[in-house]
């Protein structure tokens, strides 16, 4: 009898070994639901097989990252579980099969993201909602098949998912559906997701399509053409971003929005025609297409957002039509082949002088097109302030001259003016718009000169270094004499002060070149210019500026 009793003892230790043993591979509590939360996976195993049950209570919860990082290449997840919490398995780069839960409700934050190995995944029908980045940068993931149950699909679910070509959704689902691999709601009236490696050059949209929505075609490398439908109205936020094969598409007169960075990264655009349909081009539309060289826009648009054309670096002119009534930061930074901004007569919130975009007024000057090959400019009289990214990638630009009428500067104002050396103020220190990080970047590493008696000023403005400059110090005197090949004159300037004669062919466009440096012992000088006769050659007038070394 207790030999049995000792067997019948042993038989149920061995058969609770494997539960005690799994139970080991992860570090839990339970929770107030009744069930247990597995919160860490300590094990090492490659078939990972999450138990239905631990310490009598069932497991219901995956925590947040428990399975972060693991080396595992499968993993089943008992039909117990109802939770899993975001990035639970979050970059399991060796993971190439996952058994889902059937009472699983939602596919959180991240959960599977940077699985780069996981090839298939099934959805099943107790899902109903599939998180931001829920599968984002699964680069081997080939087919994904959403159960009838999903009614919530978030954008970038998706996104990184290189290699994905086929979706499919049950004929049951009430909110989705699916044609040709590609991912639509259910009345096909918008198009959610093309995946990415769906292999057709070009694709062209149904006629039902209202909307393209968010990430729908971001990072279809190999999409070649697609063509927008009249019914389109509206390409939402990143909707062909980063569709490096793209050369253009046709913006049918039906679109009213164009989304956020909605074509951005797009650097095979030629030529962008937006229709006079377009009421608003949103932040980054356009940025970073770096073979635009035309682009239109319509007569209707009222926004330009910021950075809508940023980096678009073939960009030679561009019109804004009357309708504009706003222009964001940074809308035409940093395209360094901008030679001029021109607005329409007509427009009632701004103008272009030279080029050079302003508001109405001329109080605010918005944007100096980095093609522009000044290597000096004196900024109007009654201008107040220096817009943000004013003077980006001006890489010509070598002097600034500041009006006292200037009291602010936004940020960044002369970032990537790699030539800027001198800056001089003729009124007293303007408040410098900080960037959030620093207030670097904001006259490059030019010299601020500044008028003594002015306020504000230090040994330092905006971490640049400051000299004093005495803008009136020049004074011409009886002196002056010209004869055949020779022109020079006498001057007084502060005694003991240091001076650079520079002298241009013209004023509408100078290029100062200096031709001599003085430290003067006294106030009285006399300068004649030593290159006179090989000007007189060739340009018929001849102007001459002094400076502060």
């Amino acid at each position: 009898m207790i030999n049995r009793v000792r067997r019948i003892l042993l038989l149920l230790l061995l058969l609770a070994l494997p539960a005690a043993a799994a139970a080991r591979d992860f570090l839990y509590f339970p929770t107030i639901y009744g069930s247990i939360m597995i919160y860490l996976y300590v094990g090492s195993g490659n078939d990972v097989v999450i138990p239905e049950s631990i310490d009598g209570l069932p497991v219901g919860m995956i925590g947040p990252n428990a399975f972060h990082d693991s080396r595992m290449t499968s993993v089943t997840i008992p039909n117990t579980v109802t939770t899993i919490g975001n990035a639970a398995f979050a970059g399991c780069t060796k993971l190439t099969n996952i058994i889902i839960s059937s009472s699983l409700t939602n596919i959180s934050y991240a959960a599977f993201s940077g699985c780069k190995s996981l090839t298939k995944i099934t959805i099943p029908n107790s899902v109903t909602a599939i998180s931001y980045s829920a599968f984002s940068g699964c680069t081997s993931l080939t087919d994904i098949s959403i159960g009838n149950g999903v009614i919530d699909i978030k954008p970038s679910a998706l996104q990184g998912c290189t290699s994905l070509s086929t979706i499919t959704v049950d004929a049951l689902n009430s909110a989705y559906s699916s044609a040709d691999g590609v991912l639509f709601n259910k009345g096909q009236t918008t198009l959610i997701k093309y995946p990415q490696k769906r292999k057709v050059g070009s694709y062209t949209i149904p006629n039902s399509v209202t909307t393209i929505a968010t990430e729908a075609f971001y990072g279809c490398n190999n999409l070649a053409s697609v063509t927008i439908p009249n019914s389109t109205t509206t390409i939402e936020d990143s909707a062909f971003a980063s569709c490096t094969s793209l050369t253009g598409v046709t913006i049918p007169n039906s679109v009213t929005s164009i989304g956020d960075e909605a074509f951005s990264g797009c650097k095979r655009f030629i030529n962008v025609t937006i229709p006079n349909s377009v009421l608003r081009v949103g932040d980054g539309a356009f940025s970073g297409c770096n073979s635009l060289i035309n682009v239109s826009i319509g007569n209707s648009v009222v926004n330009i957002c910021n950075n809508a054309f940023a980096g678009c670096k073939r960009l030679t002119s561009v019109t804004i039509p009357n309708s504009v009534i706003y222009i964001g930061e940074g809308a035409f930074s940093g395209i360094s082949s901008l030679q001029e901004i021109t607005v329409e007569a007509l427009n009632s919130f701004y103008r272009s002088v030279d080029g050079i975009l302003f508001d109405k007024s001329q109080t605010t000057l918005i944007q100096f097109p980095p093609g522009n090959k000044f290597l000096t400019y004196t900024i109007p009289h009654g201008v107040t302030s220096i817009g943000r990214n004013a003077f980006d990638g001006c890489t010509d630009l070598a002097g600034l001259m500041i009006p006292a009428s200037v009291t602010s500067v936004g940020a960044d104002a002369c970032l990537g003016c790699v030539n800027l050396t001198e800056a001089y103020f003729r009124g007293s220190a303007p408040s410098i718009e900080s960037n959030g990080l620093s207030r670097q970047n904001v006259f490059a590493a030019a010299i601020a000169y500044y008028v003594p008696g002015t306020a504000g000023w230090s040994t330092t403005f905006a971490g640049n270094p400051t000299k004093k400059w005495n803008p009136e110090a020049l004074t011409i005197g009886s002196g002056v004499h010209a004869r055949k090949n020779n022109f020079g004159f006498t001057f007084t300037w502060d005694s003991g002060k240091g001076m650079v004669i520079e002298a241009a062919s013209n004023l509408a466009n100078p290029v100062w070149i200096p031709l001599q440096t003085n430290t003067l012992s006294g106030s009285l000088s006399y300068f004649s210019d030593p290159h006179l006769p090989n000007y007189l050659t060739n340009y018929p007038s001849r102007f001459y500026r002094a400076r502060s070394p």
